[in-house]
């Protein structure tokens, strides 16, 4: 009697611990949601940005900055509900990165050609002519937020400058960060390497993370406000270029075209002179 007693209780309180985990799971649902619907307001009653000149200049102060151009756009599923949003803050178990059989199975079989088959040098020459094709690296670093960050590299350089730019466009670089590349999850680590050497060239697209406890995640911000304020701005002043030299190139087509450097309509006609009804060409043996 005494042990069924005991088993009762035991069972009772861990249906209390386990609903008070679903409470205060909902209750922190619910501060989230609290939280997306003040980023959101704030953000809908920002002023955009519609003059390209403004636009262009917003976009040079923080290249000046970073030595570089940046682009900042919101990844497109983000736009679609707000429960992706809300479940791009929690990262995938560290199960789901782990690199299993049949994603072996699946590299090997992805390959073209057996390179085992090659001597070294052949290979060596090969992977010489692949690198010298490669001319640039696209980075693309994506904040928890949805927020993308993209910028151009050179294949030779050190994965140290990626490290460098995020510092100076995060709002709190003094707390420890990391970024990775999934799947499966790995940790950048080896910043002296360079970017073709780290395979990220031609292009990468890499993760975000404070390297925080999981709560305080969702109570700090990650883009400085006037570098997430440049989102979409390299669109317009693209769109605006494209519309100015489409302009321009009907113009030298049109009325600023010189008239004396228009072909006359005689030139264009064949080059064929008439002596009294007859080609010139048509010589007619006398008889």
């Amino acid at each position: 009697m005494p042990c069924k007693y005991k088993k009762v209780v035991e069972k009772e309180r861990t249906e209390g611990e386990k609903r008070a985990r679903e409470r205060e799971r909902e209750r922190e649902r619910e501060r989230e949601r609290e939280r997306e619907a003040m980023e959101l307001s704030s953000s809908s009653t920002r002023v955009a940005v519609t003059d390209p000149l403004q636009a262009e200049a917003m976009l040079a102060a923080v290249a000046m900055e970073v030595g570089r151009e940046i682009r900042v756009f919101v990844r497109p599923a983000a736009l679609i509900s707000q429960e992706s949003l809300r479940e791009s803050h929690e990262e995938e178990p560290e199960a789901f990165y782990e690199f299993t059989s049949e994603d072996y199975a699946r590299l090997m079989a992805s390959k073209k050609e057996d390179v085992y088959l090659k001597t070294r040098k052949i290979r060596e020459q090969e992977a010489a002519v692949r690198r010298n094709k490669v001319t640039k690296a696209i980075i693309r670093v994506q904040f928890p937020d949805n927020y993308v960050l993209e910028a151009n590299f050179k294949p030779s350089d050190p994965v140290s400058l990626i490290f460098d730019m995020i510092k100076k466009l995060i709002s709190h670089p003094e707390f420890p960060f990391y970024i990775y590349a999934s799947p499966p999850k790995q940790r950048i680590k080896n910043l002296e390497q360079s970017m073709y050497d780290a395979s990220l060239a031609p292009g990468a697209l890499l993760y975000f993370s404070y390297e925080l406890p999981k709560e305080a995640n969702h109570d700090i911000s990650y883009l400085r406000d006037d570098v997430a304020a440049l989102k979409d701005l390299h669109l317009l002043v693209s769109q605006t270029s494209s519309k100015a030299n489409v302009t321009s190139t009907k113009l030298n087509l049109g009325t600023d075209a010189d008239p004396q450097a228009m072909p006359d309509s005689e030139s264009i006609r064949p080059a064929m002179k008439r002596q009294n009804g007859k080609p010139k060409w048509l010589k007619l043996s006398s008889k």
